[in-house]
């Protein structure tokens, strides 16, 4: 890839968050780690994004029960930022998608100055942040212009200060002093009043920044007057507090043809990862604004301040752009039955069937590494066989111990590089008997990776019991009729399988016409009329109709 894509814009997510300090920030900080949900593999070899390399930045991967998560910040007076690497861009001529969680602490409107979620197109790259010299300026959120000179009478110059070529989208806390003090950078809140807010704004734009003058002394003979810079965001309305200690899910979702931006957030169960409906507005983008020399690529990363608080921000990213180019779908197929599985379907009990996972990456730049979780197998389903197929042919079979789980282990250890031929996991097995029909449940399993999580389904079916049903006739083996006469032949059903039934359907014919279908009775005793000529009856083989409704 060319090295002009280097030069990015932002989008920057921008979150108040709060904790206190010392011992209970530090139980927060750690019921927080403790909670956070499954995020992307962030191993070096293979991870989509990494912690900045600037000095500045003491952004760090930390261990979670359930893999990896990034704390931007632990601790008062800091800076924190962690970058996507060159392959895992978001391409802005492509429909994208990104998804984090962030955990913002339980202090609610108190507490440190922010967090953003970053997409930029600077320069500087993986080392982009605001020129905040050597100490941290909170309200920057480590992405916003540094307003620290009383006398900057231009918010052109100052919009220089930010990261430039920008967008950013976030929620503004609300801890700024009530008064702006001209200097001291604590104005960026006053335009937003006094809930959290869900804003869009150009960080690196001078129509981002609203000037607030002070008068000197005596008119400004004396002093000269004296200048603090607010926030004009492009768009706003209130949001629940993000800052109540839950992890919180938050994506961004990239339409290339509108060049719109749809924002969401809470969009996900914090408990079970499962999707709802969140809150949502979509924006559009000035692609000359984050984009002008057109590389079509923007670098997507996380940034985060605080202030003399000690304060520990957590994020978990679970969704990549680079992810949407990738795949990983089951089939279920009845080989017994000669057809596919799909939601609702039948199966009989004994039937042969496979289950086949595809994974296929047809990014052109990243490799699909890491992949690792289990694959959460339908009830019933009795595996004998299975085994990998490699990209270039070769089988690898699993173990008995493997087969015999009802969660079956998967690990790639290759990733799959660009357009590679997919590489798959064929299972066969048999359905198991069952005493009556009943459903098999959907199942959904989840597969980490250095790209995103995905989710994989397979469907719900009903298995049918197997029946081993034999006819014994009752009555007369020979019957002979006088013309225009009937007989009542009778008979008797049994199933040796033992399995249960609501009701089974007799079909007969008599001389070559098939008669009205006959109910056998609970205990199995069947009885058909006949009527009209002359016949000979004997037992011929019998076609029947499980009526399991």
């Amino acid at each position: 890839m060319s090295k002009r894509w280097l030069s990015m814009s932002v989008i920057a997510l921008m979150m108040g968050l709060g904790f206190g300090a010392g011992t209970s920030a530090q139980a927060a900080d750690q019921a927080a780690v403790t909670t956070a949900p499954t995020g992307i593999s962030l191993a070096r070899s293979s991870a989509a994004i990494a912690p900045a390399p600037e000095t500045m930045s003491h952004a760090r991967i930390v261990t979670t029960p359930d893999g990896s998560a990034i704390a931007l910040t632990s601790g008062p007076s800091q800076f924190g930022a962690a970058w996507s690497t060159a392959p895992a861009a978001l391409d802005l001529r492509r429909n994208q998608t990104l998804g984090v969680w962030v955990n913002l602490g339980a202090r609610h409107q108190a507490g440190s100055d922010g967090l953003a979620l970053v997409l930029q197109n600077n320069r500087r790259g993986a080392a982009a942040m605001p020129a905040m010299g050597s100490r941290v300026v909170g309200e920057t959120l480590g992405v916003l212009a540094t307003d620290t000179n009383q006398n900057q009478t231009s918010a052109q110059k100052l919009s220089q200060t930010a990261i430039q070529r920008s967008w950013a989208l976030g929620v503004v806390p609300t801890s700024a002093s009530a008064t702006a003090q001209p200097g001291a950078a604590n104005a960026f809140a006053t335009l937003t009043g006094t809930d959290q807010h869900l804003t869009t704004l150009y960080p690196a734009l001078a129509s981002t920044y609203r000037r607030l003058r002070a008068g000197g002394l005596l008119s400004g003979w004396l002093t000269p007057a004296r200048n603090a810079y607010a926030l004009v965001p492009k768009t706003l309305n209130s949001v629940n507090d993000l800052a109540d200690g839950r992890w919180h899910h938050l994506t961004l979702t990239w339409n290339a043809q509108a060049g719109t931006m749809t924002t969401t957030y809470d969009d996900r169960n914090p408990a079970t990862a499962a999707p709802q409906p969140g809150v949502s507005r979509t924006v559009p983008l000035d692609r000359q604004a984050i984009d002008p020399s057109h590389t079509g690529h923007v670098r997507w990363g996380l940034t985060a301040t605080t202030n003399r608080q000690d304060t520990t921000t957590l994020v978990v990213v679970d969704q990549t752009p680079a992810a949407a180019q990738t795949s990983a779908v089951t089939r279920v197929t009845d080989l017994t039955q000669h057809r596919a599985v799909t939601t609702g379907s039948s199966v009989n009990a004994g039937d042969r069937v496979s289950l086949t996972l595809r994974l296929a990456n047809r990014n052109p730049q990243a490799t699909w590494a890491a992949i690792a979780g289990q694959l959460h197998l339908p009830a019933d389903l009795r595996l004998t066989r299975g085994q990998w197929v490699a990209a270039n042919g070769q089988t690898s079979a699993l173990s008995s111990r493997d087969l015999h789980q009802a969660a079956l282990p998967v690990a790639l250890k290759r990733g799959l590089t660009p357009h590679q031929t997919p590489v798959k996991l064929h299972l066969t097995g048999r359905i198991a008997a069952v005493p009556t029909t009943q459903k098999v449940a959907a199942t959904t399993s989840r597969l980490t990776s250095n790209l995103g999580v995905t989710r994989v389904t397979t469907p719900d079916f009903t298995v049918a019991a197997k029946h081993a049903l034999t006819l014994a006739v009752t009555s007369g083996q020979r019957v002979q009729l006088p013309s225009r006469q009937g007989t009542m032949v009778t008979g008797r059903v049994r199933d040796r399988s033992g399995a249960s039934h609501p009701a089974v359907v007799l079909q007969t014919t008599l001389n070559g016409l098939t008669r009205p279908a006959v109910t056998v009775a609970a205990y199995g005793d069947v009885q058909s009329s006949s009527s009209s000529g002359s016949v000979a009856y004997r037992p011929q083989p019998v076609t029947t109709d499980r009526d399991d409704g």
